[in-house]
């Protein structure tokens, strides 16, 4: 039996340094906590709002919300980043640091995905509701209207 040799200095190259499973879990990780994180910041909010005994109740809540969202949103990359670097499987620090890079960029895409979506959800829901407050159909069936009256 002829004996092979191995030549591991090129099998390096053809191994995939890349865990998408990681990646994702990372970004999944990322959107479950800063929802998390979300919902709780929603009820301390609400739970801060008194409108019974207060001159102004919202005052000062807007500064609060966004302050808020800036740190649960840095937590949640942290810990999406954490996750995924450490789900690499790979013991190179930069491997993981590259692997909570990739985790916050796929976090941010989502993220632009979701926001934008419900912007033009709100806008065709706004566009229809002023189509259907001036539309012509309605001020057709008022003009027959008067014209009888």
């Amino acid at each position: 039996m002829k004996k092979q040799d191995l030549n591991f200095e090129n099998m390096a190259a053809k191994v995939s340094r890349i865990s998408w499973e990681a990646i994702l879990a990372g970004t999944l990780t990322a959107l479950v906590v800063v929802s998390m994180l979300n919902l709780l910041g929603l009820g301390i909010g609400f739970s801060t709002i008194d409108p019974m005994t207060e001159n102004d109740p919202l005052n000062g809540l807007g500064t609060g919300t966004l302050i808020w969202l800036g740190l649960s949103n840095l937590v949640a990359l942290f810990v999406g980043g954490m996750v995924a670097g450490r789900m690499s499987g790979y013991p190179s620090k930069s491997d993981g640091g590259l692997h909570g890079f990739l985790s916050w960029a796929l976090f941010a895409l989502v993220s632009f995905f979701l926001i934008t979506s419900a912007v033009g959800t709100m806008v065709n829901g706004l566009s229809s509701a002023v189509s259907g407050v001036f539309g012509n159909s309605q001020n057709d069936g008022v003009k027959v209207i008067l014209d009888k009256a």
